[in-house]
């Protein structure tokens, strides 16, 4: 991906001083980055997350930084505790210009489709579609009053992607993606951007929280997707095979012989994903090595594009 250029603090702080974004679903990563990034740039931040203890920790740490932030914890599954602390945030600061929806999803929840049923898919509709539409509706009124408002979701790939092993996720997270699409079309003539951030590639959240600024300021497209699916469809099917495990992905036995040109580029591409995703884990040199020596078996090259996979014409 071609990463945009930031704004300079000269160009946009005349006109963002001020203004005020709700963080829903704070944490100590993309969370944090994103608080860093419009504080900065001269927004005051709300934070929103279950935990009262660890967002007055947050808000410590921004605070020796210059930048305003104060807590209203809830649970963005309680659609109830969701409206009072957005009630209650829009009561400190006056407005809310901005929102930003990105709660974390437990690893543990995630379902296969042989594993996916209606009891393990609606919590993940209340966590991640519920709340985004709680949340939007709070704070619409404001926005269309004021002529201006920006509503930036981020989702995982599994939202334009088919990826079986997220399959209960995968059904919430495109509902989010069609909803955001919807929010776009309605209110865009009224000075609303609403636009969906689909982060399919690991990167150090302070690079998430610069497109998510560029994505506010520049309010060019509806949907951002950072990453290239096709190594992660491609790993996909290891996982429905038995050779991977999905989360965090990591080769779990020796791939098979290809058995054609097709599979041959199939296990490469596989390959690539398990690659990138390699520095999540302590024993990430040794987990290269077992890469690399598969990649050699087919006959690969981890110097070229898609280990030398032919796909769509392209090597």
């Amino acid at each position: 991906m071609t990463m945009v250029t930031q704004p300079s603090m000269s160009s946009i702080s005349q006109t963002e001083e001020g203004k005020v974004l709700a963080i829903i679903g704070m944490g100590p990563h993309l969370g944090m980055a994103v608080a860093r990034r419009f504080g900065s740039e001269g927004y005051r931040l709300g934070l929103v997350a279950r935990n009262p203890e660890r967002l007055e920790s947050y808000i410590a740490v921004l605070a020796s930084a210059g930048i305003e932030a104060a807590a209203f914890p809830a649970d963005v599954c309680d659609p109830a505790q969701l409206e009072k602390a957005l009630a209650e945030l829009e009561n400190h600061f006056g407005r809310i210009d901005a929102l930003e929806y990105s709660p974390m999803i437990n690893g543990e929840d995630i379902r296969a489709p042989a594993d996916t049923a209606p009891e393990n898919i609606m919590p993940m509709m209340q966590h991640i579609v519920y709340g985004a539409v709680t949340a939007a509706n709070c704070v619409l009124a404001g926005m269309v009053a004021r002529g201006d408002g920006v509503l930036l979701f981020t989702m995982g790939s599994s939202a334009v992607t088919t990826l079986p092993s997220h399959t209960n996720v995968a059904i919430a997270m495109a509902g989010l993606h069609r909803y955001v699409e919807s929010l776009s079309i309605a209110f865009a003539d009224q000075g609303i951007y609403a636009a969906n951030f689909v982060i399919g590639e690991l990167l150090p959240p302070d690079q998430y929280a610069d497109i998510l600024w560029n994505m506010a300021t520049k309010r060019e497209n509806v949907s951002v997707v950072i990453g290239d699916p096709k190594p992660l469809a491609a790993f996909e099917t290891l996982v429905a095979r038995g050779y991977a495990q999905p989360h965090p992905a990591k080769l779990i036995r020796s791939l098979p012989p290809a058995r054609d040109d097709k599979e041959r580029d199939t296990l490469l591409l596989a390959l690539c994903h398990a690659h990138m995703t390699a520095s999540q884990f302590e024993d990430r040199e040794s987990i290269v090595a077992d890469i690399r020596r598969e990649v050699r078996k087919l006959g690969g090259d981890m110097g070229a594009r898609y280990f030398g996979a032919s796909v769509g014409g392209q090597e």
